[in-house]
């Protein structure tokens, strides 16, 4: 609960307006000129607001790497697969509920509020604010939650290109690092 992170990355206790705040805050208190942003699963689906939110402080975003990207409207669609009529209209009246991920070994609580911020993250509206070159998304092929179609609509959002979105064929949503190690490398060296 410093100026790096304000939850203890529990799922039952941040929502995505936290998250950009604390990736805002870590900003603002460093005070960097340019950035590279590295985010994976819903951190990553977070990276075009950041970019566009660090450009508003002068912050320059020399490139952008993802890894599992989950996008809002991804996580949103998983959160009301799994609820059925009943749970939906609880939900939807403020009761919690509970949601189990492929990704997580336990399942997590959640409540309206913490996705009421939905909405306002809609990838359409984002400006450009990366070099296309310096955009690299990562996405296993077994990864139930972070899909190739999605990974493209956030290559889109950042400026790029599907040209820089490679799907690893014998991972998941938990990419390993050896899997990520070279992309992550050179990456790096072009930046």
């Amino acid at each position: 609960k410093t100026h790096e992170t304000r939850s203890e990355g529990s799922l039952s206790d941040i929502s995505l307006t936290s998250m950009l705040n604390s990736a805002l805050d870590v900003l603002k208190h460093y005070s960097p000129t340019t950035v590279a942003l590295v985010g994976s699963s819903i951190g990553a689906g977070l990276m075009p607001f950041l970019a566009d939110r660090a450009a508003n402080l002068g912050v320059k975003v020399a490139g952008a790497f993802g890894v599992s990207a989950v996008p809002p409207g991804a996580l949103a669609a998983f959160i009301y697969q799994q609820l059925n009529q009943d749970a939906r209209r609880r939900f939807n009246e403020g009761d919690s509920v509970e949601i189990k991920s492929p990704t997580l070994d336990e399942p997590f609580t959640l409540n309206r509020s913490q996705i009421a911020d939905l909405p306002r993250f809609e990838y359409a509206a984002l400006m450009d604010r990366i070099d296309e070159s310096g955009v690299r998304l990562l996405v296993g092929a077994k990864d139930p939650l972070s899909t190739w179609p999605f990974n493209i609509t956030l290559a889109a959002a950042l400026g790029s290109t599907p040209d820089c979105v490679t799907v690893l064929n014998d991972e998941g949503h938990e990419i390993s690092y050896s899997a990520m190690e070279s992309e992550l490398r050179g990456w790096i060296a072009r930046l």
